[in-house]
């Protein structure tokens, strides 16, 4: 989970078929081949090593019907995935369990949720945000927080503490609560906190007895441990990925198995078992915030609102080390389907399950719901949309400290940020927010700036606040997306870094080549010293890329004090640079007429000066640990 986390979430996402687990009586032959499709498609997705294992559960009207696991949950001892037996790790699905917790204290008359949660935490803060926040903002991730991965893992099980976490590495408050949607693992890990304070339990006890046993959930937890033996491996490809325990338990340390969260699927499904009301099932299924005025996306407490094909649905992902889940409800339907993967390859991982979701809906539903489009009577025209157009990046971004710099460097997570194209009056096409190579194109609707694909499937809007354009859309609801223009601060500082290595790389071998035939050269010592501090120079830029990317590992650790001693690595180009001016104007006139080094000193003096500005710009310092 590291390495995918510290690139801003990198969604990574054998040679036999096998399947075992329990499928209910209740099978009628038209469900036939949608479970025939499944078989088909997981076994051909095994047998080419596109997935290692891969386990699911669906579940209608109260019954099991489907319970399946392909592929392998240990791929070197040939360990079957089991959909009863092996547990895998859920990661953010487990934010679910915690919201569900938060309304049944609620029920109980423990906590309101329009209280601010401070009144709940009984934890001595270095300092709280600028800006009240409720449970309501928390529970609809409208805090305000930016994104933040500084402490996410503890090194060991022993060191896990959600308390610790939050008491330590609150993010910044960019906006007021309520302003924005913006997923945050905080906002969870302070409710987590709540569940405990408040129940006077830690939160994997509350869980259990208050969920796992009433549900009879037996194989699931909220402790990690990385030895439990049902527990399956999880693989970048087919290298084996490690296990890194998650302080913030409260939004990612569910450990489960598809049959249990059958159990927690049906208890949402059929509104019983969880000791909550039809007000709180109601919050729980229902969008609770809206983009655009309450247009647009949904978040409901625990969930989030789309369509895929023709269903309305209400789901929660998650992803940790390389496992990658979803949990989906159609709860129209009386549907829930479970599916993980204990394997990623990137982003064609989440195109692969994107595909077969939309798959399974076409067979298991059919595409008889379609919605009508309630077109806008008056089209805006093309000269007006095109101010809309270009791309667009998510706001689910690191903004403050030495990991923002990571914004610079290619990550699978760009493949989320839209780019927004006009081809007609009234008329957006952009590239597929599912992730499957194809191009969407959006009709205007009656609403101002409301845009509905043609199928009806997704919404877009538009608005303009404080002359920043904003884009919002229904299948990424927890976030909200902002209009770039091609050349900004990243593109400029990305250019700059690329030069700067190149530059760097090229003295380097440009030196080497020189010092072979330094035999047949003349030139005076002095003059060979400051060509030397030069090399010194291209050698420590790429070594004190290694020490800022280490450092920023050691940063989601919590390890500071090395990660601060490494930051003090990108200052050595600068210090060397001073050594070399001074040298260099120590040197004798004749010693100074030598163009070539002359040019080199300058040519080094400006490189390091863009190094340093960049340097301090993106917050690459000791200081801002």
């Amino acid at each position: 989970m590291k390495k995918s986390l510290i690139c801003m979430i990198s969604l990574f996402f054998i040679v036999s078929l096998t399947f075992n687990g329990k499928v209910g009586a209740e099978e009628t032959i038209e469900n036939e081949h949608w479970k025939d499709f499944t078989n088909d498609f997981f076994k051909e997705k095994i047998e080419n090593e596109e997935l290692v294992g891969v386990t699911l559960s669906v579940v209608e009207d109260g019954e099991l019907i489907f319970l399946k696991g392909y592929g392998y949950s240990d791929l070197e001892k040939q360990i079957e995935m089991d959909p009863s037996n092996t547990t895998i790790r859920a990661g953010s699905i487990g934010k679910s369990f915690t919201v569900t917790s938060i309304m049944q204290l609620a029920e109980q008359g423990m906590l309101d949720l329009n209280d601010s949660v401070w009144e709940y935490i009984d934890v001595d803060m270095p300092q709280k945000p600028k800006h009240s926040i409720t449970i309501h903002d928390l529970l609809t991730h409208t805090p305000g927080f930016e994104e933040s991965f500084s402490g996410f893992f503890a090194n060991s099980k022993d060191d896990v503490s959600n308390e610790y976490y939050i008491k330590n590495y609150m993010p910044k408050q960019k906006n007021k609560p309520g302003a924005e949607v913006q997923y945050s693992n905080y906002g969870m890990g302070l409710l987590g906190k709540v569940v405990e304070d408040v129940s006077n339990m830690p939160l994997h006890k509350y869980i259990e007895k208050n969920i796992f046993e009433p549900l009879n959930m037996q194989e699931s937890t909220f402790i990690q441990d990385h030895q439990e033996e049902q527990l399956a491996k999880s693989y970048h490809g087919k290298t084996e990925f490690p296990y890194h325990y998650f302080h913030i338990t409260g939004a990612g340390a569910l450990t489960t198995t598809s049959e249990d969260m059958a159990k927690y699927m049906n208890a949402h499904l059929n509104k019983d078992a969880l000791s909550l009301n039809s007000n709180s099932f109601f919050m729980m299924h229902n969008a609770q915030y809206k983009s655009m005025d309450g247009m647009i996306g949904g978040v409901t407490y625990g969930f989030f609102e789309k369509k895929i094909g023709s269903q309305n649905i209400i789901h929660h992902g998650g992803d940790i080390d390389a496992f990658t889940s979803d949990m989906i409800l159609f709860k129209d339907e009386g549907v829930g389907l479970f599916i993980s993967f204990n394997s990623v390859l990137g982003i064609e991982t989440i195109t692969l399950r994107n595909n077969y979701l939309e798959e399974f809906v076409e067979r298991k539903f059919g595409n008889n719901k379609v919605d009508v489009i309630d077109k806008a009577k008056q089209k805006t025209s093309r000269e007006i949309l095109e101010q809309y157009e270009g791309k667009y990046e998510r706001n689910r971004v690191i903004e403050s400290g030495p990991a923002k710099i990571q914004n610079l460097i290619p990550n699978p997570n760009d493949a989320l940020d839209v780019e927004v194209d006009v081809y007609d009056n009234g008329k957006f096409k952009i590239d597929d927010l599912r992730l499957s190579n194809q191009e969407i194109h959006f009709i205007e609707t009656n609403d101002d700036m409301v845009f509905k694909s043609e199928d009806g499937q997704y919404t877009m809007g538009f608005s303009s606040e404080n002359g920043k354009i904003k884009m919002v859309n229904s299948e990424y609801p927890m976030m909200e997306y902002y209009k770039s223009s091609p050349i900004n601060e990243k593109s400029i500082s990305s250019v700059i870094a690329l030069l700067i290595i190149i530059w760097s790389l090229f003295y380097i071998l440009y030196y080497l080549f020189g010092f072979i035939y330094k035999k047949i050269k003349n030139k005076s010592q002095s003059l060979g010293k400051i060509n030397f501090k030069l090399f010194l120079i291209s050698i420590s830029l790429p070594l004190s890329l290694v020490a800022i990317t280490q450092a920023l590992d050691l940063i989601t650790f919590g390890q500071m004090s090395i990660a601060k001693a490494l930051l003090i690595s990108p200052y050595i180009p600068v210090l060397l640079i001073v050594w070399t001016i001074y040298s260099w104007n120590k040197a004798d006139k004749t010693e100074k007429k030598n163009k070539k080094v002359s040019f080199m000193v300058y040519i080094w003096s400006f490189v390091i000066a863009l190094w340093l500005l960049l340097c301090i710009y993106w917050e690459v310092t000791p200081f801002h640990v």
